[in-house]
């Protein structure tokens, strides 16, 4: 589902400055309870509404997303479905169906590289940061950043590996982000019990984004790219 001000802000943050920073090895407890999670957007004047369902396979953490305009009842929603490792939450598999901008194509993601395919020819793109754990920052909806709380606290990462599959029309690009302490302003009316993390290139600068999440649970509650509230939990 197309949003322009999402994707002029991700070819931004492409577009900038980034240091690499050290991976720890520690590992956290993590969680994300199975469940469906609402949330929405009014980005751009008008309401996205993402649902997404967290589920478990023998093999994996299933991320499904569904979402779609609520002026646009009509328009089948755009569907997302990331499987993660279920003791990291990396992701390795990353697929969108009725997407209208038809730009991403399913990817296949490694610890060394992610993999897919443009007119049908095999494409690999490396991993910036060995061993880091994998993300895809795609433009569909929250379930991106829903799993993020869960990734930082299972791996103990200071360095993710990010994947832009919607950029460059099917090209996907690999970039990396560093986990940093947040400076953005606190969303209104999330609990004061959240807990928060920020994303960016330099650790001495504002991070490119910052998340909210309840800290029991790792369930996000909201997530701010830059200045600007990108989604907040309905339910």
């Amino acid at each position: 589902m197309y949003r322009p001000s999402m994707v002029t802000r991700a070819a931004a943050i492409l577009g900038a400055s980034f240091i690499l920073a050290a991976c720890t090895g520690a590992s956290k407890p993590a969680s994300l309870p199975a469940g469906t999670y609402r949330y929405e957007s009014t980005t751009g004047g008008s309401a996205l509404q993402s649902a997404i369902t967290v589920s478990r396979d023998s093999n994996a953490v299933v991320v499904h997303e569904e979402s779609k305009f609520a002026n646009l009842p009509a328009v089948a929603p755009v569907v997302t479905e990331s499987r993660l490792d279920p003791s990291t939450y990396s992701v390795e598999s990353y697929v969108v169906s009725n997407n209208p901008e038809g730009f991403d194509p399913p990817i296949q993601i490694s610890p060394a590289a992610a993999t897919y395919k443009v007119a049908g020819k095999p494409i690999v793109a490396k991993a910036k940061a060995l061993g880091a754990p994998s993300w895809v920052l795609g433009d569909e909806g929250a379930s991106m950043f829903a799993i993020l709380p869960a990734l930082v606290h299972a791996t103990g990462a200071k360095t993710i590996n990010v994947y832009y599959p919607g950029l460059a029309r099917g090209k996907t690009l690999a970039q990396t982000y560093t986990v940093m302490p947040t400076t953005q302003s606190r969303p209104d009316g999330i609990p004061a019990g959240d807990a928060a993390l920020g994303l960016g290139f330099d650790p001495k600068r504002a991070p490119v984004l910052s998340i909210w999440y309840d800290p029991a649970t790792l369930v996000m509650s909201a997530v701010k790219i830059g200045d600007e509230t990108d989604f907040i939990r309905k339910n």
